[in-house]
């Protein structure tokens, strides 16, 4: 009975060389592709679902971002346009030596517009750079945009000559012109106030970015009424 026990309590066992063989099938299953595939495909389950939410948050800030960037570049853009409210710019005026440019633009002022305007009235004036060999420009800011304003309303006097009034306008606002003269007839487009205006049929649209004229009038010059002789009409 004794006997019985001691070789009862024992239970079964594991020779040395049964665990080396287990271990060693372990290893083989842990190293085999099988195995290194699977891991693999959860580990990266795993890390994208946790990297797609990272680019999600970036994307959304990186779009916050360029709102706000277009916001501020807008204010931006209004806020140089409003620094020219007084100003106008005067193309062909006779260049003279030595001349008063101040004086050159009243005199203008009086004797083609019909207009009563004063030394004191500008603020200051000058020329312009321009190409060698054309006539500069004139800008000229005035104290009172009511001045200005009278000035500008006038200038359909000057049609017939060489000289041109125009608003002083910013850079991105002169390129929304020149869109606008490449896609609409001329006689559909104004500015007033350094604001740009187009007209088609009995509506009249405020023009503020590139979109509002593709929106308006499309890409190009396709979009006008062909004349009889086949080329495209202004």
């Amino acid at each position: 009975m004794a006997t019985d026990y001691k070789l009862r309590s024992r239970g079964p066992s594991t020779s040395v060389d049964e665990i080396s063989i287990s271990q060693k099938n372990l290893e083989d299953f842990l190293l085999s592709e099988e195995f290194v595939s699977k891991i693999s495909v959860k580990i990266c389950e795993k890390l994208s679902g946790q990297l797609q939410k990272q680019v999600d948050c970036l994307n959304k800030d990186v779009k916050q971002l360029r709102t706000e960037l277009s916001e501020a570049k807008k204010k931006i853009e209004e806020l140089e346009q409003y620094s020219r409210s007084n100003n106008l710019r005067i193309f062909g005026v006779k260049e003279h030596p030595k001349e008063n440019v101040d004086e050159v633009v009243v005199k203008l002022c009086k004797e083609e517009l019909g207009l009563n305007i004063h030394l004191h009235d500008i603020d200051v004036a000058h020329r312009l750079k321009s190409k060698e060999g054309t006539t500069r420009p004139i800008i000229v800011r005035f104290v009172c945009r009511s001045v200005k304003r009278k000035i500008f309303s006038n200038k359909s006097k000057l049609k017939g000559t060489r000289t041109i009034i125009k608003e002083d306008l910013t850079p991105f606002r002169i390129s929304l012109l020149k869109k606008l003269s490449s896609c609409s007839p001329k006689q559909s487009y104004w500015t007033s106030d350094g604001r740009i205006f187009s007209k088609m049929g009995n509506n009249i649209h405020l023009i503020n970015s590139f979109e509002d004229i593709t929106n308006l009038w499309g890409t190009g010059r396709l979009n006008l009424v062909e004349t009889d002789s086949g080329r495209t009409g202004r």
